[in-house]
Parts: structure tokens; sequence; C-alpha cells
């Protein structure tokens, strides 16, 4: 499974790209997008557990580890509704 960790760091980081929603969507426009992102971030825990920091999943310096980062810092940021 290692040799295909490139493959599947750019699977994510694609995915991710994808499915997100435009930020003007209405709340349950925005649904479908959240079921895909919540099922690749669950491959990708499963990912880091079977092969733990081997994984390089976030290192190297690869466009798509820099993506898949950005992606799951804007989906872990509140947003500015949310903080007001």
């Amino acid at each position: 499974m290692m040799q295909y960790a490139a493959v599947i760091q750019r699977l994510f980081s694609q995915t991710l790209s994808a499915w997100t929603a435009v930020p003007e969507a209405n709340v349950g426009q925005q649904r479908a997008y959240s079921s895909v992102r919540v099922s690749v971030y669950r491959t990708l825990e499963l990912w880091v557990q079977l092969f733990g920091a081997s994984a390089n999943i976030l290192q190297g310096a690869s466009s798509h580890a820099e993506i898949l980062f950005n992606h799951m810092l804007g989906d872990i940021t509140p947003g500015a509704e949310s903080v007001k």
C-alpha cells in the first residue's frame, strides 16, 4: 500500500478540491459536499492510523500535500459568522 501513497495523496487533495462548496451556497446545498469531505477525512484518518508517520501524507515538496493541508485548515477554521 505504501507504494501508492503519492497517488492516494493526490486523490485526497483532488477530491477535496472538487467537492468544495461555493461560499454563497445555501446550507442545504452544502450537505452533499460535507458528506463527501467527511468520507475523505475518515479515509485519511484510517490511512494515517495504519501507516503512521511513514504515510508521508503531509510531508514532502508535493503541491498536493500543500493543497490537502490548506483544505484541512480551511475546514477546521470557523467562519466569520460563527465567531460572531
